[in-house]
């Protein structure tokens, strides 16, 4: 995931406490008496796929600062302070930790790489139709482009007739925004507001609208169940946040990495940089994604999943009925298919009662 780089220059050596600060409070508290800029127009992010740039950083006072100066200095007189290195890192990291406790600091040989990830290419999507007409749709990467990947193989599984899609984020990633809207789409009306990504001070960056001409999905459609994992990261994260507050959706799997797409790398002086998150992720039913506040599955799978069941032998003295009636044949294919892999086998065991109750109603 490519991040903006912030260059700030600040006079002195060791003082990086205070330029990481005051770019993560940006905007999170006004100066008394300070004049109020008007707000931006927020932008659609189907219209800019990038946040606007941070606002400039000036020189400031922080006597913090000073205070770490004078106690090195105070160290070092005393011949304690043999690793200055050392000591900044762990003042650095203490300090962006406070707003943000999953960033990461890199000394001058440990730099971030700035060069961008291959170009993501099709597929970005990959359908498998499984057995009792169940569609499962395994989602690789959200780049450019696959936001209308997915939402065509959604609509091909509603016109099909599918009884229950599995939406399989688990090994997703991308850092595309824009390309949610098109899936989210699906399970939204007609120009609904479905998030914004807000500064920390709360200013809104850009806004995520359901675009019009998508099917969106009624109570006739079928149950969609999202498994995520581990491995979901970026703006997959932020699309299975987006639809476990739709309507006929229900997510399952295990907690997602919490490497959303808020964070920038701060280029700091003397070769010091920080990843640090700068923005977050708001909705309009409330809750947000943000530095301290990950998303969770509505349906959290255990550590340890059971074993798969075993298949049951015919019994020679009856008719096996397996090869009589089509469904138990297709709860053979079905089992034989998730052998092996219990998050889909659960995964799909919640939808088939979803389905059930659908058919139920």
């Amino acid at each position: 995931m490519s991040d903006r780089r912030i260059v700030i220059r600040w006079p002195g050596s060791l003082v990086l406490l205070g330029a990481v600060l005051i770019v993560a409070r940006s905007g999170a508290q006004e100066s008394p008496g300070a004049p109020e800029s008007p707000e931006p127009a927020p932008k659609n992010a189907i219209e800019e796929t990038n946040p606007s740039p941070a606002p400039p950083v000036s020189s400031v006072g922080f006597p913090q600062i000073e205070w770490f100066e004078r106690t090195l200095a105070a160290l070092r007189e005393k011949e304690l302070a043999r690793d200055d290195g050392a000591l900044a890192r762990s003042w650095l990291e203490a300090t962006v930790r406070v707003e943000d406790p999953d960033a990461r600091v890199f000394a001058p040989d440990e730099s971030p790489s700035t060069e961008d990830p291959p170009p993501a290419t099709p597929p970005f999507c990959e359908t498998e139709t499984l057995p009792r007409r169940l569609v499962r749709l395994e989602v690789k990467r959200l780049a450019s482009g696959a936001g209308l990947a997915i939402g065509a193989a959604l609509d091909r599984a509603f016109r099909d007739g599918a009884k229950g899609i599995v939406l399989d984020l688990r090994w997703a990633g991308g850092d595309s925004l824009a390309d949610l809207a098109h899936v989210a789409s699906r399970y939204a009306a007609t120009g609904e507001l479905l998030c914004e990504v807000q500064s920390l001070g709360g200013r809104t960056i850009e806004q995520l609208s359901a675009l019009p001409g998508a099917r969106g999905a009624d109570q006739n459609s079928p149950p969609t169940v999202v498994l995520v994992g581990p491995e979901t990261r970026g703006a997959a994260e932020v699309l299975v946040a987006l639809l476990d507050r739709r309507r006929g959706v229900m997510t399952i799997g295990r907690d997602t990495a919490h490497d959303l797409p808020i964070r920038e790398t701060l280029v700091l002086p003397d070769g010091w940089s920080a990843r640090v998150a700068t923005r977050r992720i708001v909705f309009p039913e409330g809750g947000a994604l943000d530095a301290r506040h990950r998303f969770t599955p509505r349906l959290k799978l255990p550590a340890q999943l059971p074993p798969d069941p075993e298949e049951p032998e015919a019994n020679g003295d009856w008719l096996d009925r397996r090869k009589t009636l089509p469904q138990e044949e297709e709860d053979r294919q079905l089992r034989a298919r998730l052998r092996g892999d219990p998050e889909l086998r659960s995964a799909v065991d919640l939808l088939l009662a979803l389905a059930a109750l659908r058919s139920a109603d």
